[in-house]
C-alpha cells in the first residue's frame, strides 16, 4: 500500500513496509530523539532541587542493587534496568533523569515503528512529535518507576504482536520476541497484563488473528511467555506471593468514584494538548473544533481493530475500576496513550490522501513543539520559584546534604569500617547509599523483620557487617521519623545491642535557597552482633 493509496477496509490493520522518502525524514528521527532526551534531561535536573516526592526513584535504584526475579511491591524489571544503569554510571540525579528519558525515547521509537505499521508512512514524524506533547512523554516521564517503563514496554509489545499477525511470512523468530516482549512488560507492572487481555481479545475478534491462532506460532509463543516468567513465578511462590498481596492492598472492594473520574478523564487530562493540536493542525477547518476532536477519536466501524488496540486497555481499566478489583490511579494512565496520535491521525487524514501538505504539518507541528517547550521552560520556572518561596518540602528536603554528612559522622566515630547496610523508613534510607556510598546495601525496613528478609542475600547481612538505622524526615509524613525513631530503639534494644545515636540538622544552601529550612535527622550506629 503507497502512501498515497488507501487499503479498501481501511478498519482492518495494513503492515507498511514503506520507508521514509528522502534523506531528511530519514535523519529527522535520530535527531529529534537525541533532542528530546538531552533537552528533557537537562529541564528536569535544572529545575528539580530532589528527586520524585515519593522516593520511587530512589526505590528503584535501591531494588537494583541485588539481582532479584521479585519485590515485596513489584515485579522486577525497575530494578534490573535501574541496577545496571547505575554499574555503569554514578550515582547523581542527573543521571538519573538521562535514563528516565531514554527509557521514554525508546517508547517513542517504537511508536514511530507502529505509526508506520499502520500506514501513516511520513506522518509518522507527526505521532511522534504529538506524543512529545503530551505529559507522559515531558514532565511525567522524568520519574523512573514502573508507571514509565511501560511508556517503553507496550508500544514494542504492540509492533512485534502485529508483525506476527499481518506480516506474511510471520516467522516462529517473530513469535520467540512477542513471548519474550511480553514478559518483559509483566515484568515491569503487573498492569501490563490488561495490554495483553486487549491484545487477546483483537486476536480472538479479527480475521488475520483468527488465522493465526490456527497456525502453531501464537502457542509457541505463548509457551515462551510462560517459560521466561517461570523464575518470577517461582520467587512468588516462594515468598508467599507477597507482590500479589500488595497489588491487593491497592483496592478495598468499594470504588474511589474520584480516582475513578480522575482516570476516566485521563486522556484529556494528559494528552489534551496534543489532541488539540492535531486537529488544529491537520482536521479539516471547514467543520468546527468539537467535529474534529469526535472524528480524531471515532471508529471506522466494530471491525476498526486498530481503534480496539488503542482503546481497549484504557476501557478494560475502566472496568476493573467500576469492579473494585482495584482502586484505580491516574499515574496507571501514563502507558494507555501509546497509539492516541495513531489513531488521530488515521481518522483526520483517512479521507484524504497523505499528500505533501500533512508532512508540511508535521514540520509545522515541530515549530509548535519548540514554542511549547519554551513556555514550559518558563513554567518549570515559574513553578520552582513558587515551590521555594512557599518552602515545599520536595524542594528544600537536603537528601544528598544529610547522606553525605551522615556517613561523615560515621567516619569520624572511630568505627573500623564503613556501613555494609542502611535500614529504617523505605525508600528515603536508599538516599544514604545514592549520595552517600552505592556500595552500601538498602534493607526496606528493620534487619531480620519482613520485607527485609526476602531476599537471602541481604537476610543476615546485619549479624555480621556494620549498619546503620536511618530515620529521615519524610515529605509531607512527619510523624514517620518519630516512628521510625521509637522502632529503632526497641529493635536494638531487643538485640541487646547498644543505642548509639546520632542526630544532626541539615538543610540546602545556595542562592536558589534564599531562606534556609532546617530539617532534623537521626541515625543509629549498628556494629555486628557478634560483637
Amino acid at each position: 500500500m503507497s502512501e498515497n493509496q488507501h487499503s479498501r477496509y481501511p478498519q482492518e490493520f495494513q503492515w507498511n513496509t514503506n520507508l521514509l522518502k528522502n534523506r531528511y525524514d530519514q535523519l529527522a528521527l535520530p535527531g529529534i530523539l537525541i533532542v528530546y532526551v538531552a533537552l528533557w534531561a537537562l529541564v528536569k535536573a535544572i529545575f528539580s532541587a530532589n528527586l520524585d516526592r515519593y522516593a520511587d526513584m530512589l526505590e528503584g535504584f535501591a531494588w537494583g542493587q541485588v539481582f532479584s526475579w521479585g519485590s515485596f511491591k513489584h515485579p522486577p524489571l525497575v530494578g534490573w534496568i535501574a541496577g545496571s544503569w547505575f554499574s555503569i554510571f554514578p550515582t547523581n540525579d542527573q543521571l538519573y533523569f538521562l535514563l528516565s528519558y531514554l527509557i521514554a525515547a525508546g517508547g517513542l521509537l517504537g511508536v514511530f515503528r507502529l505509526s508506520m505499521a499502520a500506514g501513516l508512512g511520513r506522518l509518522s514524524i507527526a505521532v511522534v512529535l504529538l506524543q512529545m506533547c503530551a505529559l507522559p512523554y515531558t514532565t511525567l516521564a522524568g520519574k523512573f518507576n514502573a508507571n514509565s517503563i511501560l511508556l517503553l514496554a507496550w508500544p514494542w509489545v504492540v509492533l512485534i504482536w502485529w508483525k506476527c499477525i499481518h506480516l506474511s511470512g510471520s516467522t516462529y523468530t517473530n513469535s520467540l520476541f512477542l513471548g519474550l516482549c511480553a514478559a518483559l512488560a509483566m515484568l515491569g507492572k503487573y498492569y501490563s497484563g490488561v495490554l495483553l487481555l486487549a491484545l487477546g481479545i483483537v486476536t480472538v475478534i479479527s480475521e488475520p488473528g483468527r488465522q493465526w491462532l490456527k497456525t502453531p506460532k501464537p502457542w509457541f509463543a505463548l509457551v515462551v511467555f510462560f517459560i521466561a516468567l517461570l523464575p518470577h513465578i517461582s520467587w512468588l511462590q516462594s515468598h508467599e506471593f507477597i507482590t500479589f498481596k500488595y497489588v491487593g492492598d491497592q483496592g478495598g472492594g468499594g470504588i474511589s468514584w474520584t480516582n475513578l473520574i480522575k482516570f476516566l478523564l485521563a486522556p484529556l487530562i494528559y494528552w489534551g494538548v496534543a489532541l488539540l493540536i492535531c486537529v488544529g493542525l491537520f482536521g479539516n477547518r471547514r467543520i468546527g473544533w468539537l467535529s474534529r476532536i469526535w472524528l480524531a477519536w471515532q471508529p471506522a466501524g466494530w471491525r476498526d481493530y486498530l481503534f480496539w488496540v488503542v482503546m481497549l486497555p484504557y476501557v478494560l481499566t475502566l472496568l476493573f475500576g467500576l469492579s473494585g478489583f482495584v482502586e484505580l490511579s491516574l499515574p496507571w494512565s501514563i502507558p494507555i496513550g501509546f497509539g492516541f496520535p495513531i489513531l488521530w491521525l488515521r481518522n483526520l487524514t483517512q479521507r484524504d490522501a497523505l499528500h505533501d501538505q500533512a508532512v508540511m504539518n508535521s514540520r509545522t507541528l515541530g515549530r509548535w513543539l519548540i514554542i511549547m517547550v519554551l513556555i514550559v521552560l518558563v513554567g518549570a520556572g515559574i513553578d520552582r520559584v513558587r515551590a521555594t518561596m512557599t518552602k515545599e518540602d520536595i524542594v528544600y528536603l537536603p537528601r544528598r546534604e544529610a547522606a553525605r554528612e551522615m556517613l561523615a559522622r560515621w567516619d569520624s566515630s572511630g568505627k573500623p569500617e564503613r556501613p555494609a547496610w542502611v535500614a529504617g523508613i523505605w525508600a528515603e534510607n536508599a538516599s544514604v547509599a545514592f549520595y552517600g556510598d552505592k556500595k552500601i546495601k538498602v534493607l526496606p525496613g528493620f534487619p531480620d523483620q519482613p520485607p527485609a528478609t526476602l531476599d537471602d542475600s541481604l537476610s543476615r547481612i546485619w549479624e555480621d557487617k556494620y549498619g546503620l538505622i536511618y530515620c529521615p524526615p519524610v515529605a509531607g509524613a512527619s510523624e514517620l521519623q518519630e516512628s521510625c525513631e521509637q522502632d529503632a530503639r526497641e529493635w536494638l534494644t531487643s538485640h541487646e545491642l547498644p543505642i548509639d545515636e546520632v542526630e544532626f540538622v541539615a538543610h540546602r544552601s545556595g542562592w536558589t535557597f534564599p531562606d534556609p529550612k532546617r530539617y532534623r535527622y537521626v541515625g543509629f550506629m549498628v556494629a555486628p552482633k557478634e560483637q
